[in-house]
This record gives structure tokens, C-alpha cells and sequence, in this order.
């Protein structure tokens, strides 16, 4: 059920919030482009490291992912158990036993959560790292500029202002790469648990 979940939290939320964070990022090049294009080309080979990360912390979380949804799998298969069989636990008096299960799956799951949140506190500060280094970049280009009077100050601020705007839809992906590892790591449990079925 929950991998179903997340892939149609995907679906619904996370391809829409993808298709807004690209058409954001064309509209706001198109108009840096032509407030001026010699700025815009010194942050367009910003943008492919980017994506390359966002491509390499996708392939690294999937993993991760595919292990959450099976040890969650493991968790709700021992609840699902003790619940349906709860009279021949009581029965037997295992529950001291079963209670020690529950807790190594949790324990189990809870560890996997941290290798998961490990690999994301590394991704979202090289994300912000890679648009601190394109602001040091037009920083410096846009002052070379001023000075040699090939654009004023109010240019400048118009361009920092709509290269904001760059920047966000950066962030965004950031957010549907981790929807993505998600709902790919849910959708091959769920094909791989049908084909078993089949």
C-alpha cells in the first residue's frame, strides 16, 4: 500500500512540481538572456553540474530507498501478524518475543532512515554550494562590467533579481529527485512483487 502510495504521490504531485521548476528555469533564462546575455553565459556551465548531481544523488538514493520500503515492509508484515494472530501470541505468552521482533524491525528501519538522511544532508548544501559559486561568478563578471561601463548598477540589480529565479527551481529539484528515488524504488517492489504473484 505505501509503495503505491508513493508512486502516486509522484504522479500527482511530484511531475507537476518537476514540469513548473523546468518551465521557471527556461523563463527565467530567456529573460536574463536578454537583460544581458553576456551574463547569462557565464552561469549556463553552472547548470549542468547541477544536474549531474541531482543524476548521481538519484542513482545513490535509490537503493536506500528500495531498502526503507522493504524493512517498512518487514515492520507492518510483524504488526499484521500479531494483530490477526494476537489470541495464539496471548496463548502462548510470546509476547516479550514478539515485542523484541517489532523493536529489531523498527531499530532496522529507523537505520536505514539515517543512512538516507545522511546522503541528503550532503546533497542540499552542494546544491546551495553550486548557486553561492554562480552568485560569486556574476559577481564578479558584473563588476568588471560596471567598471569598464558595459552595464550600469540598475542592470545589474535587475539581473540579480530575476537570477533568483534560476536558483529556486535549483532547489525544487532537488526535492523531486528525492520524490523520484522514492516512487522508482516503490514502483520496482511493486512490478517485482507482481511478477512474483503472476
Amino acid at each position: 500500500t505505501d509503495d503505491v502510495e508513493r508512486v502516486r504521490v509522484f504522479i500527482a504531485q511530484g511531475l507537476i512540481l518537476a514540469f513548473q521548476a523546468v518551465l521557471l528555469l527556461v523563463a527565467s533564462m530567456t529573460v536574463l538572456f536578454f537583460t544581458n546575455w553576456r551574463l547569462t553565459l557565464t552561469i549556463i556551465p553552472i547548470l549542468p553540474v547541477a544536474m549531474l548531481l541531482f543524476m548521481l544523488f538519484g542513482r545513490l538514493s535509490q537503493p536506500l530507498f528500495h531498502e526503507v520500503q522493504a524493512r517498512l515492509s518487514r515492520l507492518n508484515t510483524v504488526l499484521q501478524e500479531n494483530i490477526a494472530g494476537i489470541r495464539v501470541v496471548k496463548a502462548f505468552v510470546r509476547q516479550p518475543y514478539e515485542q523484541g521482533r517489532f523493536h529489531d524491525a523498527n531499530d532496522l528501519l529507523y537505520d536505514q532512515w539515517l543512512r538516507v538522511a545522511r546522503l541528503f544532508s550532503l546533497l542540499f548544501p552542494l546544491i546551495f554550494l553550486v548557486g553561492q559559486i554562480g552568485q560569486v561568478v556574476i559577481l564578479y563578471f558584473a563588476g568588471d562590467y560596471i567598471l569598464s561601463g558595459v552595464m550600469d548598477l540598475g542592470e545589474y540589480q535587475k539581473f540579480s533579481l530575476y537570477l533568483v529565479f534560476v536558483f529556486f527551481p535549483l532547489g525544487q529539484l532537488g526535492i523531486i529527485i528525492s520524490m523520484m528515488a522514492q516512487a522508482g524504488a516503490s514502483a520496482e517492489r511493486s512490478s517485482s512483487a507482481s511478477s512474483r504473484s503472476s
